[in-house]
């Protein structure tokens, strides 16, 4: 393995790179430190394959100087280096990999994103509903961090722990809050994200809404029920026949004014529904009652 690590500092670029290259196939921890310094290489191949071999041998010595790597002008290395951190998951990168989320170039804002979710951790969500929560940032910003994430939702790979999607650890912390402004806020730009062309990102943000299920969330759902692509219509209804209680009763009864045929019918079968409950709720009380 000496001859390889002398290698790079040969003077040739392709010499060194297919160096770095052949220390990443290895996965040697003898290669970590050497890989290490190639990240201070003057061309930016060498540096991203070095990232690159770093992120295969997921060596957690190597976190800290990813991180201080992050400041790399060269938005390939900067992408890499969320994989690389992707693949280490160490504790130590998550807000580092959140603030890249916010990263000029869109491809490092993806491979953040990818990153953090290779972590499967309820921590990094919470950091990540901080962000979606936070006024002080550019809405676009908040907009396209949480577009990005009710897209990779609809990835299987990406399920958490055996139970738990993306969505559901995202919105478990924001239900923990009922209905505070924290919740409402996120409900907002959520229903923004609604608009997006692509009717995945839109089921994800139904399962989203579903989850959280204050009444801010109820209404976008509503609103829902019309949109252009069936299957998100479907859902939608299913969601709210699923958590649609009396205290949304206005609602629907507002909305059994609409000319959509879909959203009418919806409205009957949840109303019925609610009624049905209160009935059931009022028999046992009552059975309660005699029995006492």
């Amino acid at each position: 393995m000496q001859p390889l690590i002398n290698l790079l500092k040969d003077e040739k670029e392709t010499v060194r790179w297919s160096a770095v290259v052949a220390l990443g196939d290895i996965k040697s921890e003898t290669a970590v430190q050497p890989l290490i310094d190639a990240l201070n290489d003057e061309i930016e191949n060498v540096r991203s394959e070095a990232v690159r071999a770093l992120g295969n041998i997921k060596s957690e010595a190597a976190v800290r100087q990813l991180l201080n790597s992050l400041k790399d002008e060269n938005e390939n290395v900067r992408g890499g280096i969320a994989a690389a951190l992707g693949n280490i998951k160490s504790e130590l990168s998550i807000s580092p990999l959140i603030n890249l989320l916010k990263d000029e170039n869109e491809d490092v804002q993806w491979s953040a994103a990818y990153a953090l979710c290779n972590f499967k951790s309820k921590y990094a969500m919470q950091l990540l509903i901080n962000v979606l929560k936070d006024e002080s940032e550019p809405e676009s910003v908040r907009e396209s961090i949480a577009k990005m994430f009710m897209w990779l939702n609809s990835s299987p790979e990406f399920s958490v722990g055996q139970s738990e999607t993306i969505v559901q650890l995202l919105t478990n912390v924001t239900k923990n809050e009922n209905e505070g402004s924290g919740s409402e806020t996120v409900v907002k730009l959520l229903s923004n994200v609604m608009k997006d062309e692509e009717k995945y990102v839109r089921l994800s943000v139904v399962e989203a809404l579903g989850n959280i299920g204050s009444e801010t969330a109820v209404q976008v759902l509503i609103i829902a029920l019309k949109d252009e692509d069936e299957s998100v219509q479907e859902k939608t209804a299913d969601i709210l026949r699923t958590i649609c209680t009396v205290k949304n009763k206005k609602q629907f009864e507002e909305l059994l004014k609409s000319k959509h045929e879909f959203s009418v019918n919806t409205a009957f079968e949840i109303l019925d529904k609610i009624e049905k409950e209160e009935e059931s709720k009022i028999f046992l009380f009552e059975k309660d009652l005699h029995i006492n």
